[in-house]
């Protein structure tokens, strides 16, 4: 089954890993090497990087993307965070528009409803939710902002009705959209 939510086996070390993201550098690409650079060598430290990347803070292939910088500001990142914690868990403030505020016991039902998931592993998504909204501030009304969300690329379709009348023509115009790197 695909995972939707993130899961942090180690809770207060996320909480380690946030302050180091704070001080340390933006790297150019967010890399497992990386992480253990950063001093978080266990194979539950790559949850780590999962959460980014599922909350829009680093790309599908760990390149930082323009709110990772949020990350570094602490009057900013509360609010940003609220927001991608918005849409990461949409589904559930469906379920519950106070879903931040919940506790655990009326989390995990939530969870269990959308996953599939039993008791036990719903509970652990409800933690890791409400340890993730422990840092996050919903206080102020935010309308999310999917404007350049991951730097995904949007497809175009063009379609061309051509009056070619020989083989070389057809080429020339492959050739030519080549060129312009369009086709």
């Amino acid at each position: 089954m695909h995972q939707l939510y993130p899961l942090i086996t180690n809770l207060n070390k996320f909480d380690d890993f946030l302050e180091t993201l704070v001080v340390s550098k933006t790297p150019a690409k967010f890399t497992y090497a990386y992480l253990n650079s950063l001093g978080y060598s266990s194979s539950k430290d790559r949850e780590f990087v999962k959460v980014l990347i599922m909350l829009g803070f680093l790309g599908s292939t760990g390149i930082p993307t323009d709110l990772y910088l949020s990350i570094k500001n602490k009057d900013k990142f509360p609010r940003v965070l609220a927001v991608r914690l918005s849409i990461l868990y949409k589904e559930i403030f469906k379920l519950n528009a106070a879903a931040n505020t919940l506790p655990d016991y009326e989390l995990t039902p939530l969870f269990s409803s959308l996953t599939g998931y039993g008791q036990q592993r719903s509970l652990r998504y409800a933690l890791t939710f409400k340890h993730l909204v422990a840092h996050a501030d919903f206080g102020v009304e935010v309308t999310p902002v999917l404007k350049n969300e991951t730097n995904v690329l949007r497809p175009i379709n063009i379609n061309l009705t051509l009056n070619v009348t020989s083989p070389a023509e057809l080429e020339g115009f492959i050739n030519t959209l080549r060129e312009h790197h369009i086709f």
